[in-house]
């Protein structure tokens, strides 16, 4: 009888203890998204600088990039297009040829240079188009192609069409900034008559130390969870490595590397060696060596743009390094907020498991001991 008595009350104990159990699955969520509310809160007190993540010195001309939580959570409202983007390819109604090619590095003013050429009329393709549209897993499957050593010259070249091909399905005919600046040789093979506009700064040394507070902070930031495991970011992770190997700037390594084995001596060598190179393959007639501090007028001329056409106001300057800065400062916190919540709930859960298998234990052993005094 007392056998029969203890296993009901043993069962009831487990139903109900199961019952609690799955009770707090409706409320994970919610804990979680609070536990991450309180922390992006505390967060907001922390002032980052540019130099509290980054290896390089800050610039006076980059301005202040702290990180608040309205910061945090614009920038989270802007990672979403990322993850929202969408091919363009069915939305051109024609493909366009190239007529400008910019092969200056990204963070050479190319952003500037982007803006400048959208004023002058042109549809120009920069990295951040390449996120937008959706053109990122194109480009990184002729990244993997670059850097598999066991790939086929052939396969690779098949890859590289496909890239420059959804340029031109999505009516782009002017380009900066990576990827496309490092098969510049390429396209001018594509599109014979192209302009080459090779922008740089006014110094590799410069250039370093701009590549070191922003562009490679790139790949060690996604690698961290949760942004390592988010299929809309994979990409990424082989698009960076080929950028850095393709300048010469890191040796080839299929795995993310910390922001400062960018070292800022090999980063100044790569900018100037880059430059002699784009000068040596580009014919001079087709060749504007820009700087923003250029203007507007170099540019006018060398597109063929009448002095009536060309615009009188000052040329663009973009404030992308001071964007960049909050975005990885926003995402490394975002991504310590997260493990920090996983941590917890995770030890949450075990402290709960716990509890459960002690109440489920306590019954059998009351009958244990009845058992044993009879």
């Amino acid at each position: 009888m007392l056998e029969r008595v203890g296993g009901i009350g043993s069962c009831c104990s487990a139903q109900k203890g199961k019952q609690r159990f799955f009770s707090t699955t409706r409320r994970r969520n919610f804990y979680f998204l609070y536990l991450l509310v309180h922390l992006l809160e505390f967060a907001k007190s922390i002032p980052l600088d540019s130099t509290s993540m980054a290896p390089a010195t800050s610039n006076s001309n980059d301005g202040d990039a702290s990180v608040s939580l309205q910061d945090v959570v614009e920038e989270a409202k802007s990672l979403s297009r990322i993850f929202t983007a969408k091919d363009d390819e069915q939305s051109a109604s024609s493909t366009e040829p190239l007529k400008v090619l910019g092969a200056g590095l990204g963070r050479t003013g190319t952003s500037s240079l982007a803006m400048a050429l959208r004023k002058l009329g042109y549809k120009t393709y920069h990295m951040e188009e390449l996120a937008l549209s959706g053109h990122a897993p194109v480009w990184a499957e002729y990244a993997r192609s670059v850097l598999d050593d066991d790939e086929s010259e052939v396969e690779t070249a098949s890859k590289r069409e496909q890239a420059i091909g959804v340029m031109a399905k999505g009516g782009y005919n002017a380009t900066t900034d990576f990827p496309a600046c490092l098969i510049f040789e390429e396209l001018m093979d594509t599109y014979p008559n192209v302009k080459v506009i090779l922008s740089v700064r006014s110094s590799g040394n410069v250039w370093a130390e701009s590549v070191r507070k922003t562009l490679a902070r790139a790949w060690p930031t996604m690698s961290r969870r949760p942004w390592g495991w988010l299929p809309q970011l994979q990409p990424w992770q082989d698009l960076f490595p080929f950028i850095w190997t393709s300048v010469g700037a890191l040796p080839r390594s299929p795995l993310p590397l910390p922001s400062d084995i960018l070292e800022a001596d090999v980063l100044a060598n790569a900018h100037d060696r880059w430059a002699e190179r784009v000068r040596s393959k580009v014919p001079s007639e087709r060749l504007l060596v820009h700087t923003s501090s250029d203007g507007y007028g170099p540019l006018c001329y060398f597109l063929g743009v009448s002095d009536g056409d060309c615009p009188s106001e000052e040329y663009p300057r973009s404030n992308e390094a001071n964007e960049m800065v909050r975005t990885f400062n926003a995402m490394d916190i975002m991504a310590v907020c997260f493990d920090i919540a996983v941590t917890t709930i995770a030890f949450a859960v075990c402290v709960r498991l716990g509890l459960m298998l002690r109440r489920r234990k306590g019954p059998r052993e009351d009958i244990a001991r009845v058992k044993k005094k009879e």
